[in-house]
C-alpha cells in the first residue's frame, strides 16, 4: 500500500505544517489546563501527553528541511545501534518504553548510509504516530534486521492502518506523516511504506547499508 505525495515532496509541506499546527494547539490546551487548575485528574498523564506532542511536533518540523531543500540532505555512515539508542532515549521521557514501546538495541547490525537527523526524527515521528494509533493498551514494536545490502526496520502496532489518499489528493493524518518521512528518507536513498497486515498496522522502513 503506497502512500506518497501528489506531485513532489514540496507538496507535503503545507499539510505537514497544518499537522504541526494541530499538535501545537493541543500543547497550548494542555498547558492551559495544567496551569489554570490545581485539581487536574491524572496530572502526570496529561503532562506526559503534552511532552509527547512537543516531541512529535519537533520531529515533524525537522522533516520540512529535506522536503523543501533535498540538496541539503547528507548521505553518511550512521551507526544503527547509536541511531536506535538515541531514538529510545528521546522517547523515554514521553512514552513508557518498557510498557508500550519496544525498540531494539541494534547490536551487531551494520551501519547505514543516511542523513542522521532525518533518520532520527523520521523514526521518532513514525513511532509516536503508532503510539497514538495503538491507544492506551496497545503495544508498539520496532524490529530491525539486515537483508543483503539494506537494513529493514519493521514497525507494528494494533491500531488501524493509515488510509491512503485518493488519486490526485494529498494524504492527511497518519498517512501524511508516512508520506513525509518516506519523501525525506528517499533523498538519502531510503524509503518508507505501509504494508498490509493481518491485524493492526505495519510500516517498513528501508535504509541502505553503508559500504565497508
Amino acid at each position: 500500500m503506497a502512500i506518497r505525495s501528489v506531485r513532489g515532496p514540496s507538496d507535503l509541506v503545507r499539510p505537514l505544517c497544518h499537522e504541526i499546527g494541530n499538535l501545537m494547539a493541543g500543547i497550548r490546551l494542555t498547558a492551559h489546563v495544567l496551569g489554570g487548575e490545581r485539581d487536574v485528574p491524572d496530572r502526570m498523564a496529561l503532562a506526559r501527553d503534552q511532552q509527547r506532542m512537543v516531541a512529535h511536533a519537533g520531529a515533524l518540523l525537522a522533516l520540512v528541511r529535506p522536503l523543501v531543500s533535498p540538496d541539503s540532505v547528507e548521505r553518511r555512515p550512521v551507526g544503527t545501534a547509536d541511531l536506535l539508542a538515541a531514538v529510545s532515549r528521546g522517547l523515554g521521557d514521553v512514552v513508557p518504553v518498557d510498557q508500550r514501546l519496544s525498540v531494539p538495541k541494534g547490536r551487531g547490525l551494520p551501519d547505514v548510509r543516511a542523513d542522521a537527523d532525518i533518520a532520527h526524527h523520521g523514526l521518532v515521528a513514525l513511532l509516536l504516530a503508532s503510539v497514538e494509533a495503538a491507544g492506551a493498551e496497545g503495544h508498539v514494536r520496532l524490529r530491525a534486521v539486515r537483508e543483503d545490502r539494506k537494513l529493514l526496520l519493521t514497525l507494528t502496532d494494533p491500531g488501524a492502518p493509515a488510509e491512503p489518499a485518493a488519486r490526485g489528493e494529498t494524504p492527511h493524518g497518519r498517512a501524511l506523516q508516512i508520506a513525509a518521512v518516506d519523501a525525506a528518507m528517499r533523498a538519502a536513498g531510503g524509503r518508507v511504506r505501509a504494508v498490509d497486515a493481518p491485524r493492526g498496522s505495519r510500516i517498513e522502513i528501508v535504509l541502505p547499508v553503508a559500504r565497508s
